[in-house]
Protein backbone atom coordinates (compact mmCIF):
# COMPACT_ATOMS: atom_id res chain seq x y z
CA UNK A 1 0.00 0.00 0.00
CA UNK A 2 3.01 2.73 0.95
CA UNK A 3 4.25 1.69 -2.45
CA UNK A 4 1.49 2.23 -4.26
CA UNK A 5 0.89 5.65 -2.89
CA UNK A 6 4.03 6.71 -3.12
CA UNK A 7 4.16 5.81 -6.98
CA UNK A 8 0.69 7.67 -6.90
CA UNK A 9 2.20 10.56 -5.41
CA UNK A 10 5.06 10.78 -8.17
CA UNK A 11 3.00 10.57 -11.10
CA UNK A 12 0.70 13.54 -9.59
CA UNK A 13 3.77 15.30 -9.48
CA UNK A 14 4.85 14.49 -13.11
CA UNK A 15 1.26 15.26 -14.18
CA UNK A 16 0.80 11.29 -15.31
CA UNK A 17 -2.82 11.56 -14.02
CA UNK A 18 -4.00 14.66 -15.67
CA UNK A 19 -7.19 14.07 -17.78
CA UNK A 20 -10.03 11.93 -17.27
CA UNK A 21 -11.41 10.27 -14.33
CA UNK A 22 -8.69 7.75 -12.09
CA UNK A 23 -9.33 3.84 -12.96
CA UNK A 24 -9.03 2.04 -9.81
CA UNK A 25 -8.66 -1.65 -12.10
CA UNK A 26 -6.80 0.13 -14.49
CA UNK A 27 -4.00 1.51 -12.53
CA UNK A 28 -4.35 -1.97 -10.39
CA UNK A 29 -3.28 -3.73 -13.61
CA UNK A 30 -0.11 -1.44 -14.46
CA UNK A 31 1.07 -1.43 -11.15
CA UNK A 32 0.58 -4.94 -10.88
CA UNK A 33 -1.23 -4.90 -7.36
CA UNK A 34 -5.17 -5.78 -6.43
CA UNK A 35 -7.51 -3.11 -5.99
CA UNK A 36 -7.30 -2.86 -2.13
CA UNK A 37 -3.54 -0.84 -2.13
CA UNK A 38 -4.99 1.37 -5.13
CA UNK A 39 -8.06 2.68 -3.29
CA UNK A 40 -6.14 2.51 -0.24
CA UNK A 41 -3.81 4.79 -1.96
CA UNK A 42 -6.36 7.09 -3.37
CA UNK A 43 -8.18 7.78 0.11
CA UNK A 44 -5.04 9.20 1.28
CA UNK A 45 -4.62 11.53 -1.33
CA UNK A 46 -7.95 12.44 -1.00
CA UNK A 47 -7.56 13.31 2.76
CA UNK A 48 -4.30 15.24 1.44
CA UNK A 49 -6.69 17.08 -1.20
CA UNK A 50 -4.43 15.86 -3.87
CA UNK A 51 -7.04 13.99 -5.23
CA UNK A 52 -11.23 14.46 -5.47
CA UNK A 53 -14.38 12.94 -5.78
CA UNK A 54 -16.39 14.26 -8.42
CA UNK A 55 -20.63 13.35 -7.87
CA UNK A 56 -21.92 10.73 -10.43
CA UNK A 57 -17.65 11.17 -12.39
CA UNK A 58 -15.22 9.57 -10.39
CA UNK A 59 -12.06 10.63 -8.88
CA UNK A 60 -9.98 13.85 -10.24
CA UNK A 61 -6.96 15.35 -9.49
CA UNK A 62 -8.03 18.45 -8.08
CA UNK A 63 -7.20 21.88 -8.83
CA UNK A 64 -6.34 24.55 -6.12
CA UNK A 65 -7.34 28.00 -6.90
CA UNK A 66 -4.78 31.04 -6.92
CA UNK A 67 -5.05 31.83 -3.04
CA UNK A 68 -4.42 28.51 -2.38
CA UNK A 69 -1.55 27.93 -4.49
CA UNK A 70 0.11 31.30 -3.22
CA UNK A 71 -0.57 30.11 0.04
CA UNK A 72 1.85 27.20 -0.49
CA UNK A 73 4.21 28.72 -1.86
CA UNK A 74 4.20 31.10 0.95
CA UNK A 75 4.51 28.03 3.32
CA UNK A 76 7.33 26.21 1.22
CA UNK A 77 9.27 30.04 1.99
CA UNK A 78 9.08 29.71 5.01
CA UNK A 79 10.37 25.97 5.41
CA UNK A 80 12.53 25.05 2.43
CA UNK A 81 15.11 27.76 2.92
CA UNK A 82 15.82 26.73 6.41
CA UNK A 83 16.33 22.95 5.08
CA UNK A 84 18.80 24.21 2.40
CA UNK A 85 20.48 26.23 5.33
CA UNK A 86 20.73 22.99 7.37
CA UNK A 87 21.70 20.60 4.41
CA UNK A 88 24.64 23.28 4.02
CA UNK A 89 25.61 22.89 7.47
CA UNK A 90 26.14 18.99 6.76
CA UNK A 91 27.45 19.57 3.00
CA UNK A 92 24.61 17.81 1.81
CA UNK A 93 25.35 14.47 3.96
CA UNK A 94 24.24 10.88 1.99
CA UNK A 95 22.58 12.71 -0.71
CA UNK A 96 25.73 14.19 -2.10
CA UNK A 97 25.75 10.99 -4.74
CA UNK A 98 22.21 11.94 -5.79
CA UNK A 99 21.84 15.25 -6.17
CA UNK A 100 24.54 15.70 -8.84
CA UNK A 101 23.14 12.67 -10.56
CA UNK A 102 19.53 13.89 -10.68
CA UNK A 103 20.58 17.95 -12.23
CA UNK A 104 22.77 15.90 -14.75
CA UNK A 105 19.49 14.27 -15.80
CA UNK A 106 17.53 17.69 -15.73
CA UNK A 107 20.39 18.76 -18.19
CA UNK A 108 19.95 16.34 -20.16
CA UNK A 109 16.38 16.39 -20.42
CA UNK A 110 16.49 20.17 -21.42
CA UNK A 111 18.75 19.10 -24.13
CA UNK A 112 16.09 17.12 -25.81
CA UNK A 113 12.98 19.26 -25.23
CA UNK A 114 14.78 22.01 -26.76
CA UNK A 115 13.91 19.65 -30.20
CA UNK A 116 10.83 17.96 -29.22
CA UNK A 117 7.42 18.58 -29.43
CA UNK A 118 3.95 17.27 -29.09
CA UNK A 119 3.65 13.55 -27.31
CA UNK A 120 7.55 13.69 -26.81
CA UNK A 121 7.59 17.03 -25.10
CA UNK A 122 4.79 16.03 -22.87
CA UNK A 123 6.62 13.21 -21.62
CA UNK A 124 10.24 15.07 -21.13
CA UNK A 125 8.07 18.02 -19.08
CA UNK A 126 6.49 15.40 -16.77
CA UNK A 127 9.66 13.99 -16.71
CA UNK A 128 11.25 17.21 -15.41
CA UNK A 129 8.73 17.39 -12.86
CA UNK A 130 9.25 14.18 -11.42
CA UNK A 131 13.14 14.85 -11.50
CA UNK A 132 12.40 18.73 -9.70
CA UNK A 133 10.23 16.92 -7.01
CA UNK A 134 13.74 14.59 -6.34
CA UNK A 135 15.97 17.48 -6.44
CA UNK A 136 13.87 19.17 -3.66
CA UNK A 137 13.09 16.34 -1.16
CA UNK A 138 16.61 15.20 -1.53
CA UNK A 139 17.55 18.55 0.00
CA UNK A 140 14.98 18.15 2.86
CA UNK A 141 16.08 14.80 3.74
CA UNK A 142 19.71 16.28 3.92
CA UNK A 143 18.95 18.82 6.52
CA UNK A 144 17.85 15.72 8.57
CA UNK A 145 14.20 17.08 10.31
CA UNK A 146 12.05 14.11 9.44
CA UNK A 147 9.41 16.53 10.30
CA UNK A 148 9.58 19.44 8.02
CA UNK A 149 10.64 16.65 5.13
CA UNK A 150 7.30 15.36 5.39
CA UNK A 151 5.58 18.62 5.60
CA UNK A 152 7.27 20.68 2.56
CA UNK A 153 7.33 17.36 0.27
CA UNK A 154 3.17 17.35 0.63
CA UNK A 155 3.55 21.07 0.25
CA UNK A 156 6.14 20.76 -2.30
CA UNK A 157 4.47 18.13 -4.45
CA UNK A 158 0.75 20.30 -4.47
CA UNK A 159 2.69 23.24 -5.76
CA UNK A 160 4.35 21.51 -8.41
CA UNK A 161 1.70 19.18 -9.15
CA UNK A 162 -1.57 20.96 -9.61
CA UNK A 163 0.11 24.30 -10.22
CA UNK A 164 2.79 23.69 -13.19
CA UNK A 165 1.40 26.46 -15.84
CA UNK A 166 0.59 24.69 -19.18
CA UNK A 167 3.10 27.12 -21.36
CA UNK A 168 3.89 26.35 -25.23
CA UNK A 169 6.91 24.68 -25.54
CA UNK A 170 9.36 27.34 -25.57
CA UNK A 171 8.18 29.11 -22.96
CA UNK A 172 8.32 25.96 -20.75
CA UNK A 173 11.80 25.28 -21.72
CA UNK A 174 12.76 28.70 -20.98
CA UNK A 175 11.37 28.84 -17.52
CA UNK A 176 13.26 25.55 -16.86
CA UNK A 177 16.25 26.31 -17.83
CA UNK A 178 16.20 29.14 -15.43
CA UNK A 179 14.74 26.63 -12.61
CA UNK A 180 18.00 24.54 -13.99
CA UNK A 181 20.32 27.61 -12.80
CA UNK A 182 18.65 28.29 -9.85
CA UNK A 183 18.92 24.34 -8.89
CA UNK A 184 22.36 24.28 -9.49
CA UNK A 185 23.51 27.48 -7.78
CA UNK A 186 21.18 26.00 -4.70
CA UNK A 187 23.32 22.86 -4.40
CA UNK A 188 26.38 24.57 -5.41
CA UNK A 189 26.15 26.27 -1.77
CA UNK A 190 25.02 23.22 -0.50
CA UNK A 191 28.17 21.58 -1.29
CA UNK A 192 31.07 25.09 -0.44
CA UNK A 193 28.58 24.62 2.84
CA UNK A 194 27.28 28.11 3.35
CA UNK A 195 24.27 27.99 5.12
CA UNK A 196 23.61 32.09 4.38
CA UNK A 197 23.50 31.59 0.36
CA UNK A 198 22.15 27.90 0.65
CA UNK A 199 18.93 29.42 2.11
CA UNK A 200 19.25 33.06 -0.46
CA UNK A 201 18.98 30.65 -3.14
CA UNK A 202 16.37 28.61 -2.10
CA UNK A 203 14.50 31.83 -1.21
CA UNK A 204 15.07 33.65 -4.60
CA UNK A 205 14.34 29.95 -6.87
CA UNK A 206 10.72 29.88 -4.76
CA UNK A 207 9.93 33.29 -5.09
CA UNK A 208 10.76 33.12 -8.70
CA UNK A 209 8.03 30.09 -9.10
CA UNK A 210 5.74 31.67 -7.07
CA UNK A 211 5.48 34.61 -9.38
CA UNK A 212 5.32 32.21 -12.53
CA UNK A 213 1.93 30.56 -11.12
CA UNK A 214 0.88 34.15 -9.92
CA UNK A 215 1.02 34.96 -13.87
CA UNK A 216 -0.44 31.96 -14.98
CA UNK A 217 -3.03 32.50 -13.04
CA UNK A 218 -4.10 36.07 -13.93
CA UNK A 219 -3.30 35.26 -17.56
CA UNK A 220 -6.37 32.45 -17.25
CA UNK A 221 -8.80 35.40 -15.45
CA UNK A 222 -12.00 35.87 -17.54
CA UNK A 223 -11.63 39.50 -19.20
CA UNK A 224 -14.48 41.98 -19.43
Amino acid sequence: SQQVYDELRRRLAAGALDGGPLSEPTLAKDLGVSRTPVREAIRRLEAERLLEQKPKRGTYVRRPDAREIDELFELRCLVEPNAAARAAETRGGAVARSVPAVLHRMRAVLGELRVADGDGAACLEREHASLDLDFHRAILEAAGNQTITALASSVGMLARALAVPKDSTDRVHRRLVRAHREHRAIWEAIRAGSPAEASAEMLAHLTHGRRTAAAYFAEQAPTD
